[in-house]
């Protein structure tokens, strides 16, 4: 209770608007502010349990490859989160965003894009020291939604010191004229990063579960599931298409720790405890968000592609494009 009050009262001095957010949640379903916030502040709040062994959330969630003009994203939580994620479409004074949230949290622990054409996909990290009462990366990813207009303010908020655990972040930022920047940066406490540009003609990245690019290496947690998908990544062929990107992200060939998890991979043999609740991609060049429901790798999936608003064209927002 000392450890959630404490961070409460950080977030109540940085972010009062989304801790007012999360009130109205708390008020709308009936439970108390306090577990709504420690359901957001859950891994935070794992670093300072008294047996942290236990408690500490496993960084093996979610798996990403960028490749210019596109960032292709798995979203990965536990079997029996199955069912809790869901995708939000919000209208307010600022644009807007769509985003995708877990029951109960700030928008978002996923994937967005905002109103600013601004998008962004995450991925859980699990360095071994984490900043006690620091903000947490739930309420630095709403802030991007808010705040961030261009990739430089988007850097700015996604490194800015004064974090607690800190996070993976795949930033995509349209640009006014067409096309568009993408950049992976892993942030922890201190305002410690590191920027990789995903630059056109470049080589792709990447990213799963742990800190590859931060110099000196940070102490870690690295999951099974996170360094077997990063090893499948890397013995695949070097992807040229979205298509090769979403093939890689619904592979299944290591059937113990498979980059895609569904009920087929477990009964292949997926040790995990994942399941891929959900694939996008973004393309930065076409201005849309491809979302699936299903192995991206399959034709057969679901699909729905949005399109996204570029800075300066007159409305604001991501819109229903094409479902197929």
């Amino acid at each position: 209770a000392r450890t959630l009050a404490a961070f409460a009262e950080t977030h109540e001095r940085a972010y009062p608007l989304y801790m007012a957010e999360l009130r109205g949640l708390a008020h709308g379903v009936g439970v108390p502010l306090a577990h709504i916030l420690a359901l957001n502040l859950h891994q935070e709040l794992a670093h300072f349990a008294p047996n942290r062994s236990a408690l500490a959330p496993a960084a093996a969630h979610c798996s990403d490859y960028a490749l210019h003009p596109w960032v292709a994203h798995n979203e990965d939580s536990a079997v029996d989160e199955a069912g809790t994620l869901f995708l939000a479409q919000v209208r307010i004074d600022n644009g807007g965003f769509t985003a995708a949230v877990y029951a109960g949290d700030l928008p978002s622990g996923a994937f967005g894009c905002n109103g600013h054409g601004l998008c962004f996909s995450l991925n859980s990290v699990e360095p071994h020291s984490a900043a006690y009462a620091a903000r947490g990366r739930g309420f630095v990813s709403r802030e991007l939604l808010r705040a961030a207009r261009t990739m430089r303010a988007a850097i700015a908020i996604a490194t800015a010191d004064g974090q607690s655990v800190g996070h993976s972040y795949q930033l995509a930022a349209l640009l006014p004229g067409g096309g568009g920047e993408i950049v992976q940066v892993e942030a922890v406490e201190r305002g410690v990063h590191a920027l990789t540009v995903v630059a056109p003609g470049g080589p792709p990245v990447f990213h799963s579960n742990h800190l590859r690019f931060i110099q000196p290496p940070v102490a870690q947690s690295i999951s099974n599931s996170s360094a077997h998908r990063l090893a499948r990544a890397q013995v695949l062929p070097v992807p040229t298409s979205a298509a090769d990107l979403l093939r890689v992200l619904g592979d299944g060939v290591d059937t113990s720790f498979p980059v895609f998890h569904d009920a087929a991979s477990r009964a292949a043999g997926d040790v995990s405890g994942e399941e891929t609740l959900g694939s996008a991609l973004i393309d930065v060049n076409a201005g849309s968000l491809s979302l699936f429901a299903g192995n991206p790798a399959d034709p057969r999936s679901q699909r729905a592609v949005l399109a996204i608003a570029r800075p300066g064209a007159g409305r604001r927002g991501v819109s229903a494009r094409l479902p197929s």
